[in-house]
């Protein structure tokens, strides 16, 4: 269907502020093997950081959601796309871990409406452009739990971490949004016409996530650690998506990093 351009509207501000379903090697754990030069523990580490990187998939399953991908090429695989975390833990007992993750979860991806083309002056047809941006930033406190004893005490004054150690991990907490759609637009209200705008909503919801991962040693300070996380939340639009329901945060990550104990 042919659209004609009519008005345009000058875009706002941007206004910014500034996250494993089980996915885990069950192998049966041993400690570490102490060699020349790697050292060893004392006791077993209070504190963990890991560093994560990896892919994201959000699940776009709210109704606003079902209208874009309904009227633009747009779908979940477009905004897949990079991942970033970080995770700080500590220590309850043998198996039990606290830990606090903050994760970025960003992408951004062109579309075109599927039905509707501008009418050129020329008698040509041009598509209809736009672009969309999601971004998320979940903050999460979780309880962690290792499958396995993450080490062993050797003696009275040595303690080495297993080889390989599978957990769990579950907790909840918030996320930060941001959504922005820039680009030309119809107006079903005003015979077709094609506008330009640019709409942004940003706020924070509620999420809750639960995953699983592996560690694998590398020495008994570090670790290569896998996990794969499921994220369920959502939160409300602003007045530039106003008639819609809350908008959905839930989707997957998948990631891997380092894992740093320290003494």
């Amino acid at each position: 269907m042919d659209a004609t351009r009519t008005r345009s509207r000058s875009p706002r501000p941007a206004r910014m502020i500034a996250g494993v379903v089980a996915l885990a090697a069950l192998v049966p754990g041993r400690p570490a093997t102490a060699q020349a030069g790697d050292g060893y523990l004392f006791r077993m580490p209070p504190v963990a950081v890991t560093l994560r990187g990896g892919l994201q998939a959000p699940a776009v399953r709210s109704d606003f959601w079902s209208f874009t991908t309904d009227q633009l090429t747009l779908d979940r695989r477009k905004l897949a796309g990079a991942a970033w975390g970080v995770d700080l833990s500590r220590t309850i007992s043998e198996r039990w871990e606290w830990q606090l993750s903050v994760d970025w979860l960003a992408r951004g991806a062109d579309s075109e409406y599927r039905r509707f083309e501008e009418q050129l002056e020329n008698g040509r047809r041009a598509p209809i452009r736009q672009r969309t941006e999601l971004q998320r930033l979940p903050v999460t406190l979780g309880v962690r739990l290792n499958l396995l004893p993450d080490g062993e005490r050797i003696g009275r004054h040595a303690w080495l971490p297993s080889a390989v150690v599978p957990f769990v991990v579950a907790g909840g907490g918030a996320s930060w949004y941001r959504i922005r759609q820039r680009g030309d637009f119809v107006d079903f209200a005003d015979g077709n016409a094609i506008f330009f705008d640019d709409y942004e909503s940003s706020g924070v919801g509620l999420l809750g996530f639960a995953g699983a991962g592996v560690d694998v040693s590398v020495n008994p300070f570090l670790a290569v650690t896998t996990q794969v996380r499921a994220l369920v939340g959502n939160a409300r639009l602003g007045r530039d998506f106003r008639g819609f329901a809350p908008l959905d945060l839930s989707g997957a990550t998948l990631t891997t990093g380092v894992r740093l104990r320290l003494p």
